[in-house]
């Protein structure tokens, strides 16, 4: 007897990208497309609907992110399994989602190659990364490492978290600290989040502020 199809539900506020990725599934072995949503709050309902095996999940969407979708749905229903894929590669919502129970993180730009080991690994148990996503989670582990080695009296923060925070001081955009430190803009994003996780406040002044005060700057 063969096996049954892994049941799968496309949740994408992108129309057209919702067309075209429901076509292009079509043609993956041993995955069906059983319903797809254009927004969190419909993806739920689907979700509810009909019991998928697996969500892949848009992770930005304006009325519910990825996150919130993910959480609520799992809640309801803890034996569906959870794959992202989105433009986005942010470690920290790399992270986030692994917190939250996330199986699998694909990349649109990603071969449909990608996909279809992402399905087949994640319903045999297993967690599925993208390569580019992979190598954008362990630089971050890397760089939380370094806090151990580079701890400089009351200042928490990693070399480069240093320089980031000093060029924020300076007035300098996400941009412009990335054009001078040789980075993505989504890395210096990621390492303000870092800086404002470790100092405990909200916004650039606060975080400038704490980092003058524990000798950061």
């Amino acid at each position: 007897m063969p096996e049954k199809p892994i049941r799968v539900i496309l949740v994408d506020d992108h129309k057209m990208w919702l067309e075209a990725l429901s076509v292009l599934l079509s043609d993956i072995q041993g995955v069906e497309v059983v319903g797809v949503a254009a927004s969190g709050g419909e993806g739920l309902e689907v979700c509810r609907r009909e019991k998928p095996d697996q969500v892949l999940l848009d992770l930005r969407m304006p009325d519910m992110d990825g996150l919130e979708v993910m959480e609520q749905l799992l809640a309801e229903q803890p034996e569906v399994k959870i794959i992202f894929l989105t433009e986005h590669d942010d470690p920290f919502y790399i992270q986030e989602g692994l917190a939250k129970g996330v199986r699998g993180y694909v990349l649109k730009s990603s071969p449909k190659e990608y996909l279809a080991r992402a399905f087949h690994e994640v319903q045999a148990g297993h967690y599925f990364f993208d390569p580019d996503i992979l190598d954008r989670l362990v630089n971050r582990l890397i760089s939380q490492a370094e806090v151990i080695v580079d701890f400089d009296g009351d200042c928490p923060l990693t070399s480069r978290e240093k320089e980031v925070l000093a060029l924020m001081a300076e007035g300098k955009s996400n941009a412009g600290i990335a054009g001078i430190l040789c980075i993505s803009v989504a890395t210096v994003e990621s390492h303000r989040k870092n800086i404002y996780s470790k100092f405990d406040v909200k916004n650039a002044v606060e975080a400038i502020n704490k980092g003058r005060e524990l000798n950061c700057i």
